[in-house]
């Protein structure tokens, strides 16, 4: 069997199959929906840069790109940059980096972070110095948008275990929290070998993120529930904040 769960785990379960098999539901179409409705909602100019940090394959930014933004992305599995690169028209623009370390040589008008993409560090020094990069990175009057899941709704509504059909394998689910994070073992067999990932995420509220952003550095422009645009409530989906830099 080979257990992936002493691993830096987002390294090792986003460079495989399996989890854009697991997650398949969350298509190009939602995507694309929800990225126009932030076009349509940020002021965002042509000619002004937009970063996309862990950006996965590229799903979002690439729409954005399609737009006419320019758009750069960075993720530390090597294999999403790669699909990103292969349907970017500025291949160049994507890079593979652990985004703790990440630095530029330009500050941009709209930094994303999506799809629950923070929080997954074992330090909360790390994700607090994760938010700080991101932070930097903007321009003066510029956009942080950082979609995060509703921690709220999901300790209250937690499914310990379920088995879910993809197109590869049957995956067998296993949630529990634990110091504060929501821990998935993900375990599944493909070609006759048994394989567990796991996924950690620290389960941080509207208060850590409000407590990030100092008030006189940054203003909450919108507080989102869902990709709809719907006003955050206890009981929302999704935990969708998005500050401007004064």
């Amino acid at each position: 069997m080979l257990d992936k769960e002493e691993e830096q785990w987002f390294v090792n379960w986003f460079n495989t199959p399996f989890y854009h098999d697991l997650y398949r539901h969350r298509n190009d179409h939602e995507a694309i929906e929800w990225m126009q409705k932030i076009a349509d909602i940020i002021p965002l100019q042509k000619h002004l840069p937009i970063l996309d940090v862990c950006c996965g394959n590229g799903r979002h930014g690439l729409y954005l790109e399609k737009l006419g933004f320019i758009v750069h992305g960075i993720d530390i599995g090597a294999e999403n940059i790669a699909k990103a690169r292969q349907n970017s028209q500025f291949p160049e623009r994507w890079v593979v980096g652990d985004a703790r370390t990440m630095e530029w040589n330009q500050s941009f008008q709209l930094v994303t972070n999506l799809f629950t993409s923070f929080g997954y560090f074992d330090n909360h020094r790390d994700n607090e110095n994760l938010m700080h990069r991101m932070q930097n990175l903007l321009a003066k009057n510029g956009f942080i948008l950082i979609d995060f899941l509703n921690a709220k709704k999901v300790i209250k509504d937690i499914v310990h275990q379920e088995t879910i059909p993809g197109e590869l394998t049957q995956y067998s689910i296993q949630r529990s929290i634990e110091e504060g994070q929501i821990i998935k073992k993900i375990g599944f067999q493909y070609n006759h070998q048994d394989f567990i990932f796991q996924e950690k995420v620290y389960l941080y509220d509207t208060s850590n993120f409000l407590q990030w952003f100092d008030q006189h550095q940054f203003q909450l422009i919108h507080h989102f529930g869902d990709y709809s645009g719907n006003v955050y409530q206890e009981d929302s989906p999704r935990s969708i904040f998005v500050f401007q830099r004064k």
